[in-house]
């Protein structure tokens, strides 16, 4: 298919939260009913202490949750893994501070004409105890100094025609 538009969105807001929050929404207007839409989140994700804890990223088109993983009893349903404390950095259960590159593709087919909201979500899906901050914008130590990072995160929905 052929590319219509490209709308794209930047942030470099450091978020920061123990509870479910939207990282980044954009809105596009479709040209055709039959367009598609790749949507492409790139930026981190990183946890600041705490084991046992599992965060997802959840897109969504307008209020309804897209290309999510498989249903079954025993787990939750996310679009992109965020965090899981069982595949930290340094490769040991129950590590913390890990941080972590994520890079998001996905085609929607929002078969309508009007503008249409995508947004990404983290949210807590499992932990032992208080969820610990997650944070998006910055890597997951809460010192300062050399070792601190921060960095920008980014939103592209392009149209492209079916």
């Amino acid at each position: 298919g052929k590319i219509l538009q490209v709308q794209t969105t930047f942030s470099n807001t450091i978020l920061n939260s123990t509870a479910d929050f939207d990282i980044i929404s954009l809105s596009i207007t479709p040209s055709f009913t039959s367009s598609k839409i790749l949507f492409i989140y790139n930026g981190n994700v990183a946890q600041e202490g705490a084991s046992g804890q599992e965060w997802g990223f959840v897109a969504y088109r307008g209020a309804t949750p897209i290309s999510l993983g498989a249903a079954g009893s025993s787990n939750n349903q996310a679009t992109f893994q965020a965090f899981g404390t069982d595949n930290t950095v340094s490769g040991t259960a129950g590590s913390s501070n890990g941080s972590y590159t994520i890079t998001g593709i996905l085609v929607d087919s929002p078969s309508t004409t009007s503008a249409t909201t995508y947004k990404l979500r983290a949210v807590h899906f499992y932990g032992s105890g208080a969820a610990p901050a997650i944070v998006v914008g910055k890597s997951g130590w809460s010192g300062t100094g050399i070792e601190q990072n921060t960095n920008g995160y980014s939103l592209t929905l392009m149209e492209i025609a079916a």
